[in-house]
């Protein structure tokens, strides 16, 4: 095994390396063990010691912490180079015999007696030899059997260990895949609203574009519309004017209308006279009832009392003024046609329907 030392030996457990620095038994602990001296980064995160256990030192390091003691057997079973199995089972039987030895073997004082027989003692020696060989032999078989046993129980960790690394390595790169696909999306995400950001600005500028060209051609038609209302309105203005014109009055019309104003003139003229006329008839009728009046009042015989009440009264009448109106009142004042022989209105005096009624 003293080749072995100083090799460069794989770390079980880890994927890093190490140097074997030390084979043998440690004080207080029961077995055989390795010691290693750790290299690279395993140094930093598995270094135990410094090739010391509990104040005896083992071996020397050239970095503090980087020291590791493990079972010797946990070591072989990822390092198949190492072939140490003879050596511990050799020294396992000589400290075995050395052991039984020391502790069954008896002591014969009487060897020294010339008349004693060695050979029921040799016999029985090599009985007991026989024995221990078989137990030997049995515990080897033994050890054997449960270092196979051991052996496989380590396989199966390492393989376990190792699939567990390898399933969760998978599941890192599986998640750190999928952190890279969230950030991408993520990425394109934002790539995308900055494209649709950009597209919003690009369809507000054609919009605020389409606005104002609008804009310019509503203020082009709104021009056109005034100008065309201006025009209508204008084009109204003479309709109404050409009929107003067409409504005014001829020369023909105008003619007529003075000959119907001065055939009414005339007629009204010829109804005042008639009307004087008849005013005349009545004053002298009325005189003459005056005349007659006095003269009844003077031919009556009455008492002195109705006479002087009668004369008073005659002159009370006599002295009495006759009234005339401050402006003469004519009857057919505001009528078309007003008859000035039946005083009615709706026929002049020409054609008098009541002409013969009158006397």
């Amino acid at each position: 095994m003293v080749e072995h030392i100083g090799s460069q030996v794989n770390v079980p457990g880890t994927r890093g390396k190490g140097i074997l620095r030390y084979h043998g038994s440690i004080h207080g602990k029961t077995g055989i063990f390795a010691g290693i001296e750790l290299l690279g980064p395993i140094a930093l995160t598995r270094g135990k010691n410094s090739g010391d256990v509990e104040g005896f030192k083992y071996f020397e390091v050239q970095s503090p912490m980087s020291g590791l003691f493990l079972p010797f057997e946990r070591l072989k079973a990822v390092n198949p180079q190492i072939d140490h199995t003879r050596d511990m089972i050799n020294e396992a039987t000589l400290n075995f015999n050395n052991d039984t030895l020391d502790d069954e073997i008896p002591t014969f004082s009487g060897l020294s007696s010339p008349n004693y027989s060695l050979q029921p003692i040799l016999k029985q020696y090599e009985s007991e030899l026989d024995e221990r060989d078989r137990k030997i032999s049995k515990i080897r078989n033994e050890f054997e059997s449960a270092r196979e046993d051991w052996r496989q129980n380590l396989d199966i960790m390492v393989n376990t260990y190792e699939a567990n690394e390898a399933y969760y390595e998978t599941k890192i790169r599986e998640l750190q895949s999928k952190e890279i696909k969230a950030l991408q999306q993520q990425l394109d995400k934002t790539n995308s609203t900055k494209l649709l950001c950009e597209r919003e600005n690009t369809i507000k500028e054609l919009e605020q574009k389409l606005g104002e060209s609008l804009s310019k051609e509503l203020d082009s038609l709104n021009i056109n519309d005034a100008a065309a209302m201006n025009e209508m309105t204008f084009r109204e203005e003479v309709e109404q004017l050409r009929l107003q014109l067409d409504a005014r009055p001829t020369i023909e019309e105008l003619t007529e209308l003075q000959d119907n104003i001065d055939e009414m003139v005339r007629l009204h003229n010829n109804e005042v006279f008639f009307k004087q006329e008849e005013l005349q008839r009545v004053t002298n009728e009325n005189s003459k009832l005056q005349v007659r009046l006095e003269r009844a009042l003077e031919g009556s015989i009455i008492t002195n009392r109705i006479s002087d009440n009668t004369s008073h009264d005659s002159m009370t009448i006599n002295s009495l003024p006759i009234y005339k109106p401050e402006n003469d009142t004519d009857p057919s004042t505001g009528k078309d046609n007003w008859c000035g022989l039946c005083e009615r209105d709706g026929h002049n005096s020409l054609n008098c329907p009541y002409e013969n009624d009158i006397f």
